[in-house]
């Protein structure tokens, strides 16, 4: 629906609330409050707003410590999701058949919602936040709250989309509404948005406390955290030896505490700075845990009648000089170890999509990922979708990946808990979004990090194979954990500035 009212001022400012003349939004809201009720419980209204930095959006917005809210952002890309609060969440209550239960509970929410947009856009309309768990169960209590998936519509959206900005606001349309209480609903939001971006001459005080790191990372005694590490890696390698896998991907869990609560806002801000290749995520729940990293891995991109997902496995360190960098690069090329390790990743991926696709695409070697810290082998592949594939089954195939969690994959991911000695959780698990014009991204959710006031949670793994060095492997965790350790650290040193 196009907007044919006037947005602006005199002052050349857009004005929200001049959206409501539409006389195509009147007749919309007319239609779903007489006509439509019990069929469209969930209405949704998008329009197009000035440019806006969604996460200063989420910072300035986020007024209670207990609501929903989530952030998403590929820098390079130029797109960038923030929303609060919750409208309506999806979770399954045993686990079991997950994604399946998710799917039908977005089917039956999809016939009783209706979409009103004042500007064509697939990222308009009522979108699905959120993630999924490692595992089809979590089991410590600092994941409780988050469950094995969740799902939500928030109340509010704001994207950037390139020099675009969207606004999607969602609201229920109960039995006792009607078309002037709907419209008047909608007024207050527009009304509460258009005063965020008019903040020219006033901008709201942030005090923090100190964020300094106290050194207890995983143990008091960091050797025997080491000794522990290798230990399991060399039952890996025992297993390994037996033929019950190929490769297997352990991970660590980092505990640091801070002197006050950490705020997610800032860490997110850090990361995006400094690692504009990767996914910066955040799904913060009503009971204040943030969950947030950035993740350098796609599990996959939905379009319309295709998908893009990527191979990502095989690493090394970033050179101190240009020299040593190159040198590197040329290391984790010719590394048989890493290839090996990249080959399982990509024709696992391969093999998952066939029974979805028409055609794949893919280079036949692989390509060299740089990050500020890390480089890895990189595999892109393009799949073009046979007809009628539901998103729900691909995400479902291609989770986990043998990138998080080995190869043969079923085989591998049966000894990660008897291995480790933790819960991942929604660590390495698909977090995202999608909406109802089959658009969606997901990301493995490694790098990454669960807040919860002052306690920092981080993890980060890497591929066992028969001929891995334990010494070598905790470097690279090392490596990996480094983006959140350090952005806490940053974060610090601002604050002392």
């Amino acid at each position: 629906m196009k907007e044919s009212a006037s947005v602006y001022d005199t002052n050349g400012q857009q004005r929200l609330s001049d959206y409501l003349e539409s006389s195509d939004l009147l007749e919309f809201t007319q239609q779903v409050t007489e006509d439509g009720r019990t069929i469209s419980k969930f209405l949704s209204f998008t329009f197009p707003i000035p440019q806006f930095d969604p996460l200063a959006c989420l910072e300035m917005l986020s007024d209670t410590k207990n609501d929903f809210s989530f952030y998403w952002e590929k820098p390079n890309q130029q797109l960038a999701l923030s929303a609060g609060g919750a409208l309506s969440v999806l979770r399954n209550s045993d686990g079991s058949n997950r994604f399946q239960a998710i799917a039908k509970q977005v089917n039956d929410m999809e016939q009783h919602s209706s979409s009103y947009s004042a500007i064509e856009h697939s990222l308009s309309g009522i979108h699905f936040l959120g993630g999924f768990s490692f595992f089809d169960n979590v089991t410590s209590p600092w994941w409780k709250t988050f469950g094995t998936e969740s799902l939500t519509v928030p109340k509010w959206l704001l994207i950037r989309d390139g020099k675009l900005g969207l606004l999607t606001i969602s609201l229920k349309n109960k039995s006792e509404d009607n078309q002037s209480s709907i419209l008047k609903k909608l007024e207050q939001q527009l009304q509460r948005f258009q005063q965020l971006f008019h903040i020219d001459t006033e901008f709201p005080e942030f005090t923090y406390g100190s964020q300094a790191i106290d050194e207890k990372k995983e143990s008091d005694n960091l050797d025997h955290a080491r000794s522990e590490w290798t230990n399991i890696v060399e039952d890996a390698k025992k297993l390994i030896n037996k033929k019950k896998f190929n490769k297997i991907v352990l991970a660590r869990e980092v505990i640091s505490e801070t002197a006050s609560p950490v705020s997610p806002t800032r860490i997110l801000n850090t990361l995006r700075d400094q690692y504009p290749s990767c996914y910066i995520f955040l799904v913060k729940n009503k009971e204040g845990k943030a969950f947030l990293g950035s993740s350098p891995e796609r599990l996959v991109s939905f379009k319309k009648n295709y998908l893009l997902t990527d191979s990502l496995a095989g690493s090394v360190s970033r050179g101190k000089t240009a020299t040593e960098d190159i040198h590197l690069e040329k290391f984790l090329l010719n590394s048989s170890k890493n290839r090996r390790e990249h080959q399982y990743v990509t024709s696992s991926i391969e093999k998952n999509l066939l029974p979805f696709i028409r055609k794949i695409e893919r280079a036949d070697r692989p390509d060299v990922k740089k990050l500020k810290n890390v480089q890895h082998l990189y595999t892109p592949l393009r799949a073009w979708l046979k007809k009628d594939t539901k998103w729900f089954s691909i995400l479902e195939q291609l989770h986990p990946t043998p990138a998080v969690g080995g190869h043969p994959r079923d085989e591998a991911v049966s000894y990660i808990k008897k291995l480790e000695n933790f819960d991942r959780g929604w660590y390495a698990g698909p977090v995202g979004w999608f909406n109802l014009n089959g658009g969606g991204e997901f990301a493995v959710a490694i790098r990454s990090s669960l807040i919860d006031g002052n306690c920092v949670r981080a993890y980060a793994g890497c591929g066992i194979v028969e001929d891995s060095d334990p010494q070598a492997e905790w470097e690279e965790t090392n490596l990996k954990l480094m983006p959140i350790l350090s952005a806490l650290e940053t974060n610090e040193g601002r604050q002392a500035e």
